[in-house]
């Protein structure tokens, strides 16, 4: 496969490297004023400028290859700088001493040196692996929040549609500019509303301000639940979790269906009479 890949690459190379040669030779030739058509203004030595630095920055890798090729680079030098990046941050091996348990002073080989050996590969695996995954993970979440602290979030539920500020506070909770209790005078509904705050056990502990409109009662309450859910995830993202396992943060797609013609509703039908 490595032999095969060699061949598709090279091939390729040279053609580049070709065509750069081919355009740098035109290119002086007609600024000299001795190629085969005469340059009768800049425009036509600009247009072949322009198009050999667009090959140029275009082909960075063949320019590379081709100064190897000809004897101008080292070809450690462009092993090392097309290659070694990304291994750069794997850590280094130890002195030969080391591996090999061999001690400081003597100089002479402990009598385990073959179970040391053992030991020191299986420990730089590890650190390597532990270095990789800690390359691997992500940087940890930070509030979202306005310039006041508020952190606002869009639930939605049927036909109903909320938005919810959250900062931490002493536990006010207001809807559409009244009291929870007063928006929502039945008690399953306010537990529909503060299902993410109790969730999360931030009962008391953050403001609350909603605008809900749209829908009934049922959908409204439960918009506002999706919503603070959502302040709280940005306001709070160790809240992330919890929210997440209850489906709180997900939009519930139910929603009634629509009448069909001919039919009393979605799918009911009229009685059939025979006459």
């Amino acid at each position: 496969m490595e032999a095969r890949e060699a061949e598709g690459v090279g091939p390729e190379l040279r053609r580049r490297i070709a065509r750069l040669r081919a355009l740098s030779s035109a290119y002086r030739a007609l600024s000299a004023g001795s190629g085969p058509e005469p340059v009768h203004s800049r425009r036509v030595a600009l247009g072949y400028y322009q198009q050999l630095g667009r090959a140029h920055r275009a082909d960075t890798d063949a320019r590379a290859f081709g100064a190897v090729e000809a004897g101008e680079a080292d070809v450690f030098d462009y092993f090392a700088r097309s290659f070694a990046p990304p291994y750069a941050r794997l850590p280094r091996l130890p002195p030969l001493e080391e591996i090999y348990g061999r001690s400081g002073a003597g100089g002479a080989a402990a009598p385990d040196a073959k179970a040391a050996g053992e030991d020191d590969a299986r420990r730089l695996r590890r650190d390597a692996a532990a270095a990789v995954a800690q390359e691997a993970e992500p940087a940890p979440a930070r509030p979202r929040t306005d310039a006041a602290g508020w952190a606002r979030a869009v639930g939605r539920r049927k036909t109903s549609v909320a938005v919810a500020r959250v900062r931490p506070g002493a536990g006010t909770v207001r809807v559409n500019g009244r009291p929870l209790d007063a928006a929502f005078p039945d008690v399953r509904l306010r537990r529909h509303a503060l299902r993410p705050a109790l969730l999360t056990d931030t009962v008391g502990a953050v403001d609350v301000l909603a605008r809900v409109s749209g829908g009934g009662a049922s959908g409204q309450a439960q918009a506002v639940g999706h919503a603070i859910a959502r302040a709280l995830r940005r306001l709070l993202p160790s809240t992330k979790a919890p929210l997440k396992a209850a489906q709180l943060l997900r939009r519930d797609p139910r929603s009634v269906e629509r009448k069909k013609p001919g039919r009393p509703k979605a799918r009911k039908g009229f009685t059939w009479v025979k006459r």
